[in-house]
């Protein structure tokens, strides 16, 4: 009897090892990894940009959960989120974002796009297009990206 108490123990201790030791993967967020790889800003707050003009890009690191970029004058990176306890799986938070802080004769479009970043709660890819657009709480475009 002795025997198969410490059997059951070990087993247990083991059972405890394994599952902490386990880490969640991306692997639940595949409709996301379309989202993979560098983009530019081509819109803001419903504003056309030009790209090669601003400067400004964005590349997502989806295994990593994390991101990247050019803010205009500035590099920029942080994390990203995707909420698993919703339906709609196109859910997105920008989190920790942080920048170099080299200062440029003008800022405005690179401050324009950090608060654009802290208010997008979702996304939508358009095939048609080869765009992604990001939205705000109220629903409204604040951001499209495109290859």
């Amino acid at each position: 009897m002795k025997k198969y108490l410490v059997i059951s123990i070990v087993l247990v201790f083991v059972g405890v090892l394994v599952s902490c030791g386990t880490r969640q993967t991306t692997s639940a967020y595949t409709p996301m990894a379309s989202l993979n790889g560098e983009w530019k800003i081509v819109e803001l707050n419903g504003k056309s940009l030009n790209a090669s003009e601003t400067g400004q890009t964005i590349n997502f690191d989806i295994p990593r959960l994390a991101f990247s970029g050019n803010a205009g004058c500035n590099r920029m990176s942080g994390n990203i989120e995707f909420p698993t306890n919703t339906t709609n799986n196109n859910v997105i938070k920008f989190l920790q974002v942080i920048s170099t802080r080299m200062a440029c004769p003008d800022m405005s479009g690179e401050q324009e796009l950090f608060k654009v970043l802290d208010n997008i709660v979702r996304y939508e890819a358009s095939p048609a297009t080869g765009k992604v657009i990001f939205y705000g709480m109220d629903n409204t475009r604040i951001m499209v990206i495109e290859r």
